[in-house]
């Protein structure tokens, strides 16, 4: 898992798909999301009650970190816990 750390107002591109953190509160991050038409987006909840099955996914961010993780920022934390 690749760890970045990000500001409100600062973007990470995944090929096409953009990913910018729009807000953040004491325990929680507002992304916004641009993708082109037709790329399925949803939050993984949503995705195994599609019947998707778990992402297995890493979430310990041990694997690959990029940046310092601490739970005192929260937008750090939620890309670590794999939430994003």
């Amino acid at each position: 898992m690749l760890v970045l750390s990000r500001k409100c107002g600062e973007r990470i591109m995944v090929g096409d798909v953009v990913i910018e953190v729009v807000r953040i509160n004491r325990d929680k991050i507002r992304l916004g999301i641009s993708a082109p038409d037709g790329t399925p987006i949803c939050r993984e909840e949503v995705h195994q009650r599609k019947g998707g099955g778990p992402l297995n996914l890493p979430r310990n961010g041990k694997e690959l970190e990029r940046g310092n993780v601490s739970a005192g920022n929260a937008a750090q934390a939620e890309v670590a816990n794999g939430t994003l």
